[in-house]
């Protein structure tokens, strides 16, 4: 079959459809259009980060070969690696596997190549999930070069491409067809006065925001979800445009809620802070960035003239705010400031560094909610699986609200009505003088404390955590316990704070929000 064809120049074959995790072999034809000089180069690019075989070019008889002929004797010299640009963003994505060809003698205007991805046993890994789009482009580049800038795996093209190098990259699709694993029922199960969901999980436009939200919704049967770009992404054209009128179209008060979501790589220190925005219609495009190729002049002359430049972090939580956003931390969060979430697991972070860092963080006073998330890569909120550099199952993120609104989330997370899993759904509550975690309490009030914990496989421990300390718990025999806990009597000066830390016997584990007891 032949499929996805521009111009016939650049045409995508294969023997018939593809299926999640299979292997086979996909070809290309392509045709110059123009005589091309010894020494041009063309750039083979596909999609990464989606559980696909990564091309190479040194073992003919290895997995995922990429091997590259000519009709007419053109000599094709390849080089296969995985790099990340920005200047072909939004319209091919910031990381890439590439296979760069170099004509070693000239290719005449009606000579064609065939381009062959995966043959014999071996073939091509297909992508282990589904995708309606799978993209392949073929970027023409006559003798420029595509070179290392130094940081990082970015690179850059030399001379640089035009301002819209639209007509210079070809592009063919197909579909991979399959169904997403299905978490458990146990991590589907719906649980009363608690709504769940990830605030933190990357689409890195790998693909359409429509199956992020669609995987958060009808897989990992989250109440709410929000799809992060960085904002040197998101300021680019009408990206941010989109993000919000997808996030619109996929909020169904009662149901689902989409929230507008960007990650920062803020200066002085490159640490990544989240924003949030559940009511984003006024927002603008913000954008507050440490990396070098974000202020490359080639990528900012595309910025949308609504964007808003933040001159420092005061100036950021301050433009945030304006729209009513909200900024959360996690493990790239070098320091905390007005963050409103700080966030214990993730796909990429171990619990018991993190665990311990924010536990001395709330001994140097921060007041924020406890919350976990997934980092995913792979636009799959909530997914158990490991992902390229993200090897643990993807959090989980529980609000205290009975009904999913933008209203009822977003006031709850103000209040630290919020806490964490490991990607278990287990419920929980925890109370002092009748006041939820998230409260702030007189510090005369006893230190008492009411404990309701369901979980979504048999309970192992119970733990009450008082300034990073275990002071008492229980040894549950079941899936559920309820009872008190009794933390000390603070000496009555500097942060006192409480949360319960819950253990199931297969390793998941949950973190409330602390409540707070503040001294006159």
């Amino acid at each position: 079959m032949d499929s996805g064809k521009i111009n016939d120049r650049f045409r995508l074959h294969t023997e018939g459809p593809l299926d999640t995790g299979g292997k086979g072999s996909v070809r290309f034809t392509y045709r110059p259009g123009e005589v091309l000089k010894e020494g041009s180069r063309l750039w083979f690019l596909l999609d990464i980060r989606q559980g696909a075989g990564v091309p190479q070019c040194e073992d003919p008889v290895g997995p995922n070969f990429v091997s590259v002929s000519s009709e007419k004797g053109a000599d094709v010299v390849c080089a296969c690696y995985d790099a990340r640009t920005l200047e072909l963003y939004p319209q091919i994505p910031e990381f890439l596997h590439v296979c760069e060809m170099t004509l070693s003698r000239g290719m005449a205007k009606d000579d064609r190549l065939t381009i062959s991805l995966g043959h014999g046993e071996a073939g091509w890994a297909f992508p282990r999930h589904p995708m309606k789009v799978y993209h392949f482009w073929l970027l023409e580049g006559g003798v420029r070069t595509f070179s290392p800038t130094g940081y990082r795996t970015y690179r850059s093209f030399e001379p640089p491409l035009d301002a819209s190098p639209r007509s210079e990259v070809l592009s063919v699709c197909l579909e991979i067809r399959g169904e997403y694993p299905g978490l458990s029922a146990e991590n589907t199960r719906p649980t009363p006065g608690i709504l769940w969901g990830d605030l933190h999980g990357m689409a890195f436009n790998q693909r359409p925001l429509d199956d992020f939200y669609m995987y958060a919704r009808e897989v990992a049967r989250f109440d709410f979800a929000a799809a992060m770009l960085f904002s040197y992404n998101i300021c680019v054209g009408d990206v941010w445009g989109e993000v919000k009128r997808t996030a619109r179209r996929f909020t169904h008060p009662g149901a689902f809620v989409a929230v507008a979501g960007v990650e920062f790589g803020t200066p002085p220190d490159s640490s990544h802070r989240n924003a949030h925005f559940f009511y984003p219609d006024g927002a603008p495009p913000i954008f507050f960035e440490d990396r070098p190729p974000a202020h490359e002049p080639r990528l900012t002359r595309r910025f949308s003239p609504d964007t808003v430049f933040c001159r420092d972090l005061a100036h950021f939580y301050d433009i945030v705010g304006q729209h009513r956003g909200m900024v959360s931390g996690h493990f790239h969060t070098l320091r905390y400031e007005r963050e409103i979430l700080a966030e214990i697991w993730q796909k990429q972070s171990g619990s018991a560094t993190e665990e311990t860092r924010i536990f001395g963080l709330l001994n140097d006073g921060l007041r924020a909610g406890i919350v976990s998330g997934s980092d995913t890569h792979d636009s799959m909120p909530g997914n158990p699986a490991p992902e390229h550099h993200c090897p643990q199952p993807a959090g989980f993120m529980a609000v205290l609200a009975d009904r999913a609104t933008p209203d009822a989330i977003y006031e709850a997370i103000l209040q630290r009505r919020v806490y964490g899993t490991t990607g278990g759904r287990i419920a929980l509550g925890f109370e002092a003088a009748g006041q939820p975690m998230g409260s702030v309490l007189p510090g005369a009030a006893p230190r008492r404390f009411q404990v309701r914990a369901e979980g979504s496989a048999p309970l192992a421990k119970v733990e009450l955590i008082h300034r990073g300390k275990v002071v008492d718990g229980a040894d549950p025999s079941g899936f559920s316990w309820e009872g008190s806990l009794n933390g000390p009597v603070h000496p009555g000066s500097g942060a006192d704070w409480h949360l319960v830390r819950v253990t199931q016997k297969d390793g998941h584990r949950a973190w409330s929000s602390p409540i707070w007891f503040e001294f006159d």
